[in-house]
């Protein structure tokens, strides 16, 4: 399975974070980052753009996406055990592991460029079906 990247640009309001890898994988993130914090998310650039208030809303959802990984790896080792003699989860253990995965995501897979100034500067979506003053028929 193909990791996804993370692209980071400022907006008006936050940031918006660029997701470009596999469709199923990027449409999983913005629906547990909308679930989260509410936040907004458009499909119509790249695989999925999520729009944040910053940086470190980032970190913790990436925080809260490996904790939840963590935690199902934890469900699925123990899985025999679990009907007999449950082992209790180790929540700090799960913490430090998923915090020590979003930092090695923050320093491999994310990248800041400031892409949101080029989508907003392009206005040629707006422009479609403006009729030339010189040649009416076009």
């Amino acid at each position: 399975m193909k990791e996804t990247q993370y692209i980071i640009s400022n907006n008006n309001y936050g940031i918006a974070v660029g997701l470009v890898g596999e469709k199923e994988q990027t449409e999983r993130d913005c629906i547990l980052c909308e679930n989260i914090y509410g936040s907004n998310y458009s499909d119509n650039y790249f695989n999925g753009i999520i729009y944040l208030p910053s940086i470190s809303a980032f970190k913790k959802f990436l925080i809260l996406k490996e904790y939840y990984k963590v935690w199902d790896r934890h469900w699925a080792e123990n899985q025999r055990w679990n009907n007999f003699l449950p082992i209790p989860p180790n929540i700090y253990r799960f913490t430090k592991e998923a915090t020590k995965i979003a930092k090695q995501i923050m320093n491999s897979r994310v990248t800041y460029e400031n892409f949101m100034v080029n989508i907003s500067g392009r206005n040629s979506e707006y422009q479609m079906g403006v009729i030339s003053a010189e040649n009416p028929d076009s």
